[in-house]
């Protein structure tokens, strides 16, 4: 027994942006090497490289980005390259949006200096319009002077000007640039970035009234590519750009489902071809590289892996080297005498015979069996249901508190869970921009359009809804957020949801064809926890006792083990309609309750009376809403006096924090 920390605990990197435990550079270094010179490459002369990275569960794919990306980071005093790095844990017909958010999530990181990626790009690139050498050493000051003088602004305001009207970003693009840059209402503005959403009245005060039109063919998936084309040709403008493709296996809705890969391969093409000094790095598992590679169509594919990379099974000299590295990294065993009378210990001679021998010789498993191997106090061992249930209940709790995108949370979430649960077909709609998701079952196909826009583009889409007829056995659900009410302001909002809501014809069961749907905060925090694990364990991530649980594991899990009441109403609902509620349940109008949420959303706590007033209702009928728990509203008191908005919102198109 020993409390001495276990080196050992810990064999899985969450993403490329977390710092390696330990990194034993002979490790891969054939692979590191194929990166760094490609890199080099597109840097002198603006060469498209590509690599594709395959290796069993574990091998470190994730640990050999980190290592890449420390790399890029060490750039000796030249501009250094743009690193981004995206896990493509998301629906295949949101991959855009998401490639989008996660751009702009690196572009608005800020280095050791407080400095974002983004000030960088765009300082560096005005000074070359300028014709100028830039000065990186006065970057900050320089950042001072935009900020605190209009004449800093106007110095470099026409060169800005004619930068982005040469590289083609259009004008709320620029528009948003030009904010962050000056730190003005800077959260608004990466909001915007993020997503292209803002509540009308926030557009309006940003300056973007007009910049972007709404129109009648208006497609979420080419806007946000537009804009990632953008933002990549305003980087290589100054430098290199590195991105890199990680955990694609998680596009797979069931294990048959090759939708994904195919519009994994568009995209990655796309982006080869529009944006020049880019190395893409993608990187998937051996195990499911052949399906990959049938999925994709060859032109895209050979834009993709350039090189193709393996990452082989460890050496002997490479696992004593990981070892020894990893209990080097702690202070207490870095002389312990037990690594001089055994240079393999804890796993010793005979341990190493059994790792050598496992037809898996990845790091991952290494590190597990020195984790078993090293002294401890023995524990208790859950089996897999007990431990995918454990996994879940925690990450549900961390979505209750944040979901950086609850549309791609319900649509891949719920995808995974129709799937596993009653196997019927689920497909991304092709050519139907307003749709995300189609359900078919016995004989009934079922639509679903997620409706979490804000202000003219939430009413537009509505519009284009109410005029889509719908096929013979189709029926129509659209849905949006709880936690976005609609404006009490957005009357024409109101009236499109309303009459969608409230379509009289109905199916054979007498079930309406057309209805909205807003599920509870708590179903919405179950469905990111199911795509979060089941993307974990479609790209190996998932680990127990050093080995990855297989995806048809956590589908039996889900099947048999995964009970969770607010999860399974949202089922019922979607597949049966809303149920109906005793009369004696006091039960709000849709225009009220958002009137409520809105309200608590501007001030996070109020009391009753306050919120009445504010609503227009009597006290009785806000209590009753807020104690229902259909909105996530906090109440103190019995009866309630106080009521709190407990879960964040971003109503105002920023994270407001929960009272």
């Amino acid at each position: 027994m020993t409390s001495v920390a276990n080196p050992f605990s810990n064999g899985i990197m969450p993403d490329a942006w977390c710092r390696p435990m330990v990194d034993v550079p002979s490790i891969y270094a054939d692979v590191s090497d194929v990166c760094l010179a490609s890199l080099e490459e597109a840097r002198r002369h603006r060469k498209r490289r590509s690599i594709l990275v395959h290796g069993a569960a574990g091998s470190g794919k994730t640990h050999l980005l980190a290592r890449l990306r420390a790399a890029v980071a060490d750039h000796g005093g030249e501009t250094p390259p743009f690193f981004c790095y995206v896990r493509l844990a998301t629906s295949p017909n949101m991959m855009q949006r998401h490639l989008r958010a996660c751009l702009v999530g690196d572009l608005v990181r800020k280095d050791a200096r407080g400095i974002a990626n983004l000030e960088w790009v765009l300082l560096e690139a005005v000074a070359k319009e300028m014709g100028r050498a830039y000065d990186r050493a006065g970057t900050a000051a320089h950042l001072a002077r935009l900020r605190d003088t209009a004449a800093a602004w106007e110095e470099i305001r026409e060169p800005f000007g004619e930068l982005c009207t040469r590289l083609g970003i259009d004008y709320a693009l620029a528009r948003a640039c030009r904010l962050f840059l000056l730190r003005q209402q800077r959260p608004e503005a990466v909001h915007w970035l993020k997503s292209g959403e803002l509540p009308d009245a926030v557009r309006e005060q940003l300056g973007f009234d007009g910049a972007v039109a709404v129109t009648e063919g208006h497609d979420p998936e080419r806007t946000a590519a537009t804009v990632v084309h953008q933002l990549c040709r305003l980087i290589v403008e100054t430098r290199p750009f590195v991105i890199c493709f990680d955990q694609i296996e998680s596009l797979q809705v069931a294990s048959d489902d090759r939708t994904g890969f195919f519009a994994f391969g568009r995209l990655a093409a796309d982006l080869f071809d529009e944006v020049e000094a880019t190395v893409l790095i993608t990187c998937v598992q051996s195990g499911l590289w052949p399906q990959i590679r049938q999925a994709i169509a060859p032109a895209d594919y050979h834009r993709l892996a350039q090189h193709e990379c393996v990452l082989g099974p460890l050496s002997a000299e490479q696992a004593a080297a990981l070892i020894s590295a990893r209990l080097d990294a702690s202070p207490a065993l870095v002389d312990d005498p037990r690594r001089g009378r055994d240079p393999l210990w804890p796993l010793g001679e005979e341990g190493m015979r059994r790792f050598l021998a496992d037809r898996e010789r990845t790091p991952r498993r290494l590190i597990a069996m020195c984790r078993e191997a090293f002294p401890h106090v023995e524990c208790g061992t859950m089996d897999v249901n007990a431990y995918l249930t454990d996994l879940f209940e925690r990450r549900r709790g961390d979505a209750l508190v944040h979901i950086e995108d609850s549309a791609a949370a319900f649509v891949h979430g719920i995808s995974l869970v129709i799937a596993a649960r009653k196997r019927i077909p689920v497909a991304a709609p092709a050519d139907r921009p307003d749709v995300d998701l189609v359900l078919s079952w016995s004989g009934r196909q079922v639509v679903i359009s997620m409706c979490n826009q804000e202000g003219n583009v939430f009413t537009a889409k509505l519009k284009r809804l109410s005029q889509q007829p719908l096929g013979s056995h189709e029926e129509r659900i659209l849905v949006r957020d709880t936690l976005r009410p609609i404006p009490q302001t957005s009357r024409r909002a109101w009236e499109f949801w309303n009459t969608l809501a409230s379509g009289r014809e109905k199916t054979e069961t007498g079930l309406s064809r057309q209805r909205t749907l807003r599920p509870a905060v708590e179903a919405l925090a179950a469905l990111e926890a199911v795509r979060s694990v089941m993307s974990d364990a479609r790209a190996g991530e998932l680990e127990r006792h050093g080995r990855s649980v297989p995806p048809a594991v956590v589908e039996d899990w889900i099947r048999g083990h995964l009970c969770d009441e607010p999860l399974d109403r949202l089922l019922l609902e979607i597949e049966y309609g809303p149920a109906r509620k005793a009369a004696t349940v006091p039960v709000a109008a849709a225009a009220l309750r958002d009137a409520v949420l809105e309200e608590l959303q501007r001030r996070h706590l109020m009391r009753v009376e306050e919120l009445a007033a504010a609503t227009g209702v009597s006290v009785d009928r806000v209590r009753d809403l807020a104690t229902t728990g259909e909105l996530g509203i906090g109440v103190l008191g019995d009866p309630p006096t106080v009521v709190f908005e407990r879960f964040a919102s971003v109503a105002s198109g920023q994270a407001a924090p929960a009272s």
